[in-house]
């Protein structure tokens, strides 16, 4: 699922701002959320990453470090697009 949409995502800002930042951006953000540049992997960031974890407090601790991490990248994207000439 999100897979898709971080491709989708990736596609509408290059093609919109066309710009290595908008690019390196977009990468990150599609690495946050699956854990591997432009979604190679097969399985879920937050699973590989919670694998081995027992314990039910450090799985909420590392989705939230995940779910952190994926807005960071969204306001990083956000933040830079006043930055882009538009005209």
């Amino acid at each position: 699922m999100y897979t898709s949409a971080s491709l989708f995502f990736i596609q509408i800002v290059i093609s919109i701002f066309n710009s290595h930042l908008a690019v390196l951006y977009s990468i990150a953000l599609c690495y946050s959320v699956q854990g591997r540049i432009l979604g190679s992997s097969t399985t879920n960031f937050v699973h590989d990453s919670t694998i081995g974890v027992k314990s039910s407090w450090s799985r909420h601790l590392i989705h939230g470090i995940n779910i952190f991490s994926f807005s960071i990248s969204l306001f990083l994207i956000f933040l830079t697009i006043p930055l882009f000439d538009i005209g």
